[in-house]
């Protein structure tokens, strides 16, 4: 059974309960926390795999918050680096503020373990660490904040206990959930709570994983805890390390040069981008694609680690084996020339056999003519019809227009 049918049918049985818990027998309450914390581990293990999944479709869809912050740091260390017209901007405003000379701006990655962005080299063969913080409110006169990070989201990812608000939430927290003995009884935990002192230094700030025995079996995925089930750990962290391998392969693949584009694995989206400004640009990628794919220049690792590229690639080569059973020709090799432009009525040229020639339109995410917005662009209407259409409308629309405006 999936936990989301689980869910569904223990939602049904608190449902059935109307008294208020105060009136409630003891058995009673004892299901009904029994049933609630049925909901909570299955959740909790439905957001597992969510997580999973979802870090593997974030890796080939929309750019994280963490892919956009590279991003700007990159735009920035290029813009100081290169002297463009905004590098030079913020050259000259970090002279007037620290009248030093940038002598140029290294990347650091910025790592958990770090707590800066980039290095600023100065002329003087001095540096300082930078931390960029970016916003989505914009404020042209930042003179007037008190601190530069007055408009950010975080200012401080550290440990709890370097404040005292911390230190007391902390021994809050052992005495009202730790220290409680419910989470003991309900799931037999064969382990002592620790002390007050032995939580709050082995593991309440721990940036890592706990370090008690009590904290240590907590930190478990709970399965084992839940009627005796075998601890899933092991498997949970054998697909996250596949899923680092698998971000770390894809990253080693280098852009495919063509038709003065660029062309990378993440560009396999386009073929569900939706934004008429930029239909263009996303036709003309999705076109490259398609011909570097029948002219088998896309790399087989595009296709070993997405399966987006390979089935794209399997459905393209059944067409083309549907084309040519049509034509009752037996492809031996094949060849495909982007003809896209005004000048052409087709998007495809395609030779089969080093003969065969087929001209091909492309219509992104249209099956059959009926779906397309627009299959065909005639110009000089008036050939199509009995009378000129460019008299009617200068006759009866024209000057009527010309009044409104």
């Amino acid at each position: 059974m999936s936990y989301r049918l689980l869910d569904k049918r223990c939602k049904i049985s608190l449902n059935s309960f109307k008294l208020p818990r105060e009136l409630m027998t003891n058995e009673e309450r004892k299901r009904l926390k029994a049933i609630s914390e049925i909901i909570k581990l299955r959740k909790t293990v439905g957001r597992i795999i969510n997580n999973m999944i979802n870090t593997v479709v974030a890796a080939e869809g929309k750019p994280t918050p963490k892919q956009i912050e590279e991003q700007r740091i990159i735009f920035i260390c290029n813009s100081i680096n290169t002297n463009t017209p905004l590098g030079i901007d913020m050259k000259n405003s970090y002279r007037e503020l620290f009248g030093k000379d940038i002598s140029n701006v290294v990347n650091r990655g910025g790592g958990l373990s770090d707590h800066y962005d980039f290095v600023i080299n100065n002329t003087d063969n001095t540096s300082k660490r930078c931390e960029e913080k970016g916003t989505d409110t914009y404020h042209e006169d930042t003179s007037t904040f008190k601190k530069p990070w007055e408009n950010s989201v975080q200012i401080y990812n550290g440990s709890g206990d370097k404040f005292s608000i911390g230190r007391k939430y902390a021994k809050l927290w052992w005495e009202k959930v730790v220290n409680d003995m419910t989470i003991k009884t309900e799931y037999n935990v064969d382990c002592e709570i620790p002390t007050e002192e032995e939580w709050l230094t082995m593991d309440a700030f721990k940036n890592g994983n706990p370090t008690s025995p009590y904290g240590i079996l907590l930190k478990c995925c709970r399965a084992k805890l839940w009627k005796g089930e075998k601890c899933k750990c092991k498997e949970i962290k054998t697909i996250q390390k596949y899923i680092r391998k698998w971000h770390k392969n894809k990253n080693k693949l280098e852009p495919i040069a063509y038709r003065g584009d660029k062309i990378k694995i993440n560009d396999i989206n386009v073929f569900t981008y939706k934004n008429r400004s930029k239909n263009d640009s996303y036709n003309k990628k999705r076109e490259n694609i398609i011909a570097c794919i029948i002219n088998n220049i896309i790399p087989e690792q595009y296709y070993t680690l997405s399966p987006r590229w390979y089935n794209l690639k399997i459905e393209i080569f059944l067409f083309i084996e549907e084309l040519c059973k049509k034509k009752g020709i037996i492809c031996i090799n094949i060849e495909c020339i982007p003809k896209a432009g005004r000048r052409h009525h087709y998007d495809f040229k395609i030779i089969i056999n080093n003969s065969e020639e087929v001209m091909l339109e492309f219509k992104c995410n249209a099956s059959c003519v009926n779906d397309t917005p627009q299959f065909v662009s005639p110009m000089k209407p008036s050939q199509y019809l009995e009378s000129s259409y460019e008299k009617y409308y200068y006759n009866n629309y024209l000057t009527t227009l010309l009044t409104i405006i």
